[in-house]
């Protein structure tokens, strides 16, 4: 027996520890977990009747980003005392990182439990053997590190040079000299601008997936096969697929190496990495131009990119927004001239046809209304068309030729996509009866499973040939009369903006491509709103409106109503109040019901001054849930106390939140009650029927 191996070591159980770094590794290095298995025979050598094997880990690696089931078993055991010793094959198979090498060197130690490799048996209770332990456990991090650099280098100088190749996208394939080529499948290439020019359309990622939605047209879906073999399959493409292609940089013929990073955090006290975050364009690590024939130039890429950067409200509380369906023309381009945030419309009345631009930054920061600014929307709107029709009209009938031409263009480009899906479709039809001729009659198996194919093959060609016969039916050629009919409608551009059937999303794309913003400012000292519009390219014009004089339209509000918001507000905020006061039946002026705009308004136009959290804090009275919070106890155990009496509350009208002063909470009774509730689950005190009721 080996001297370092004691008698209470070989009661317990040897464990066997197998690992490799990935699954690539497991289907390509086959022999590496027979040889580490072969450790299993010197475990038994060494006097170990109970040998178990933990291979669970394999596929996984051991730099301490990955949470390994097996590796924490072996913790577990050891800390137990049920395993004698550790074995594997080297120390890197157990742990590539100093933390999990310590951390289990550590309980080894505590628990006299022995590391055996294939180089020998080492006792960590012992300094020489701890020592030789910690070498290893250092060299072997060391060498993950130096392997990983060389291969991040080595990736890094084949890269610039643009020959580093990955998955290609869809829309190109790798030729034999590594050259990059578009797909010499015209269908392919077809769908794939097609995404382009329906972002230039219609202006935003949504609209492109709806569109490709609403008309059925599939994508081409690239799949790698082990091999190098390369299939393609067809899908109505999915929004976060149109996202990616009018987000890559290789559509605009350019080569792009480490636009995305890995970070690392730490979770539940484990360094844990994830993959896939974006990074700003100035920090890609290699970005080549003109590197392949692309389906945009780089110029417009850049474009779509700001073009998404702006249509995403969540990047910036600036950016202009995506076009929406609301009825608002001005959505995104409306700045206060006050704070400088963004005024948003307000739909109210009756199907939303009444629209306010209202700025709200200043109370959402301050609490402060006397900044805030907004305006009647219809109003300013008509101003504002007015100006943009000014400068377009002598440009409409050359819209109007082109509107023409694109409306061909557009179906003539609808017609070819579908005619070469037919295409497809019948040569797919044709080698499907290839195949069922050339199966002898006699294998029926085989035979039934190719006429089911052969049929569904043929079942396709009949549902393209009816898409094509549809688009050909819906897109005819422009007769005289409907052309006669457009030039007039150039002429008369007023009547064209305002006819039902003018998509309100075009209108605002076309109002965002002359203006930049507009800036919203109230005179102090006047009856009048002023409007700096700022137009492409740098010219500023103003238009000046009249302000609505409060109480105009004679519709107000119950002064007992507002009374009773004044009172609330000092102690809850303006939704709380709407839900009050809908609870009540009371309504506003308008007969409407109550909302937290409304209510803001409501405070606005009277100046009453907004709840306050921080005074809340200080207030001689609290909320029933801050009493639950300061007590400790759940908020149905204080109700139950101000239902006993225990606790004396008030409300300010029926469904207002409870309050209660803060010396009850300090009352012996109301001290003893809690303790009762949390030690038995109920104030044992008799109720008094006298006393307060909660109803």
């Amino acid at each position: 027996m080996h001297p370092k191996i004691k008698p209470y070591h070989l009661e317990r159980i040897a464990l066997l520890y197998l690992r490799q770094s990935s699954p690539q590794q497991l289907l390509d290095h086959q022999e590496s977990p027979r040889v580490q298995l072969g450790l299993q025979n010197t475990l038994h050598q060494l006097g170990f009747a109970r040998v178990e094997v933990v291979d669970c880990d394999l596929g996984k690696s051991a730099a301490g980003y990955l949470r390994r089931p097996g590796f924490v078993e072996i913790l577990n055991k050891v800390c137990l005392s049920q395993a004698g010793a550790i074995a594997a094959w080297e120390a890197s198979r157990l742990a590539r990182s100093n933390f999990d090498w310590q951390q289990l060197i550590r309980f080894c130690q505590i628990t006299g439990t022995l590391v055996i490799d294939e180089s020998g048996v080492y006792d960590p209770t012992n300094s020489d053997d701890l020592a030789m332990l910690g070498i290893k456990a250092t060299m072997s991090e060391y060498e993950l590190n130096l392997l990983a650099k060389r291969a991040r280098a080595g990736l890094l100088e084949k890269a610039k040079r643009g020959e580093l190749h990955t998955l290609l996208s869809s829309g190109y394939y790798l030729t034999a000299d590594g050259q990059y080529e578009m797909d010499p499948d015209e269908h392919v290439r077809q769908v794939v601008k097609w995404v382009f020019d329906q972002f230039d359309e219609l202006g935003t990622i949504r609209q492109v997936h709806l569109w490709f939605v609403e008309n059925q047209i599939e994508f081409p879906i690239v799949h790698y096969h082990r091999g190098g073999q390369r299939t393609i399959s067809w899908e109505v493409p999915s929004y976060q697929l149109l996202r990616d292609v009018l987000t890559n940089p290789a559509y605009a013929g350019a080569y792009v190496w480490g636009r995305r990073q890995t970070r690392t955090f730490i979770r539940e006290q484990q360094p844990v990495k994830t993959a896939g975050h974006p990074l700003p364009m100035a920090e890609w690590k290699v970005l080549i131009v003109g590197h392949h024939q692309g389906y945009i130039s780089w110029e417009k890429f850049l474009k779509n990119q700001e073009r998404i950067r702006e249509n995403s409200n969540k990047l910036s509380p600036f950016s202009k927004g995506a076009p929406k369906m609301g009825s608002s023309l001005l959505t995104g381009l409306m700045v206060c001239g006050h704070c400088g945030r963004k005024l948003r419309p307000k739909y109210s009345g009756r199907d939303g046809k009444s629209v306010r631009y209202i700025c709200r930054g200043t109370v959402a920061t301050t609490g402060q209304i006397d900044k805030c600014f907004s305006t009647n929307a219809r109003r300013l709107e008509q101003a504002v068309v007015q100006e943009v029709l000014k400068i377009i009209q002598p440009a409409a009938i050359d819209a109007a030729m082109a509107a023409e031409q694109k409306l061909v263009s557009e179906s003539s480009a609808r017609q070819q996509t579908l005619e070469l899906a037919l295409e497809k479709a019948r040569y797919e039809a044709e080698r499907r009866q290839r195949q069922f001729d050339a199966i002898d009659p006699e294998n029926r198996l085989v035979l039934r499973n190719l006429l089911a194919q052969y049929e569904q093959a043929l079942a396709k060609v009949e549902h393209r040939q009816q898409e094509l016969a549809h688009e050909k039916a819906q897109h005819r050629p422009f007769d005289e009369s409907q052309r006669q009919q457009l030039y007039a409608l150039a002429n008369d551009l007023p009547r064209l903006w305002n006819l039902p059937s003018t998509d309100e999303r075009r209108k605002t794309r076309m109002v965002r491509t002359l203006i930049e913003s507009i800036i919203a400012k109230a005179k102090p000292n006047g009856d009048d709103n002023c409007f700096t519009i700022r137009w492409a390219g740098g010219v500023h014009s103003e238009i000046r409106l009249k302000r609505n004089q409060r109480g105009e339209n004679g519709l107000k509000t119950n002064r007992d109503v507002i009374e009773l918001i004044k009172e609330l507000a000092a102690i809850t905020d303006d939704a709380d109040i709407a839900r009050i006061l809908n609870r009540c039946g009371l309504k506003t002026g308008r007969g409407l019901s109550w909302n937290q705009y409304r209510v803001k308004e409501i405070r606005k136009a009277y100046e009453l001054p907004a709840f306050s959290k921080t005074k809340q804090e200080t207030a001689e009275f609290i909320h029933l849930r801050q009493a639950a919070e300061q007590l400790k106890v759940s908020p149905g155990a204080v109700r139950r106390l101000i239902k006993l009496g225990i606790i004396k509350a008030k409300q300010i009208v029926r469904h207002a939140p409870w309050l209660i002063a803060r010396s009850e909470l300090k009352k012996p009774e109301v001290v003893d009650a809690v303790i009762s509730i949390k030690k038995n689950g109920e104030a044992k005190i008799q109720i008094n029927q006298q006393q307060l009721t909660l109803e």
